[in-house]
C-alpha cells in the first residue's frame, strides 16, 4: 500500500495505473509468501494461515498496542476529502 501511495505522489500516475500496480505488488507478494510456507515446517504453516486470516489470539497486549498506533498514525495522512 505504501508503494502504491508513493507511486500514486510521486508520479501522478492514472487510476488505471495505480489499480494495475496494485495488483501486481499484490501478486509479488503472494507469491513470496506462497515460496515462505512452502519452505516452512508444518507448525509455522499453520501459524501463518490462522495469521492470514486474522488470528490475533497469539499476540501480546503490548503488540497489538504497537499495531494499533501504526494504523492511526498512517491512516488520517492519506484521507483525502
Amino acid at each position: 500500500m505504501v508503494v502504491v501511495l508513493l507511486l500514486s505522489g510521486l508520479k501522478s500516475l492514472s487510476p488505471e495505473s495505480l489499480i494495475l500496480a496494485g495488483v501486481a505488488l499484490s501478486s509479488l507478494f503472494s507469491g513470496g509468501s506462497a515460496l515462505l510456507q512452502y519452505f516452512a515446517a508444518d507448525v509455522q504453516v499453520a501459524a501463518v494461515v490462522f495469521w492470514t486470516f486474522g488470528d490475533i489470539g497469539r499476540t501480546s497486549k503490548i503488540g497489538l498496542l504497537k499495531r494499533l498506533v501504526v494504523c492511526i498514525l498512517t491512516v488520517p495522512g492519506h484521507i483525502r476529502t
